[in-house]
Parts: structure tokens; sequence; C-alpha cells
């Protein structure tokens, strides 16, 4: 019960610090320069033209890509979307 308390205070402080500058960046104020599926490689050739047979619409939604990551941080970029799928 004793630590609920102290961790309560310890909540109301920072709360109480955080809301007494009104100079304070709020969250909707800060923006990060990066990229959406930051990974994404071009379309294999051979997929692409069977992809297009089916569906051509779709496939020009998603055939896109990205510059490698080392190419993209010289670019200023600092925020990365990377899906893992195993």
């Amino acid at each position: 019960m004793k630590s609920v308390v102290m961790l309560s205070g310890v909540l109301a402080a920072l709360f109480a610090a955080c809301t007494l500058n009104d100079n304070m960046a709020r969250l909707n104020h800060i923006q990060m320069i990066g990229s959406h599926n930051s990974y994404k490689k071009p379309l294999d050739l051979k997929i692409k033209a069977l992809m297009v047979e089916q569906n051509a619409d779709a496939v020009a939604r998603i055939d896109y890509s990205h510059p490698p990551l080392s190419v993209q941080l010289n670019m200023g970029m600092r925020h990365f979307e990377i899906d893992i799928v195993k």
C-alpha cells in the first residue's frame, strides 16, 4: 500500500511539473521525418508481370520502393517503419 501511495505521489508531481510550463512542446507539435515501409524493395519483374494479369490497378498501388536505409539516413530521415515477417 505504501508503494502505491508513493507511486501516486511521484506521478502527481510529474504531471504538475509537465503542466506548469506552457512553453513545453506538445506531442502534436513534434515532427519526425521518416518513411513508411522503409525497407520496401521493388517488385520482382516476373512476379509483377503475373500480378498485372490479375489486377493491374492493385499492382500500381504496391509497385514502389525506397532507397537503402543508409541513403535514407543521409537524407535526414530518423524514423523508420520496418515490418518483420517470419
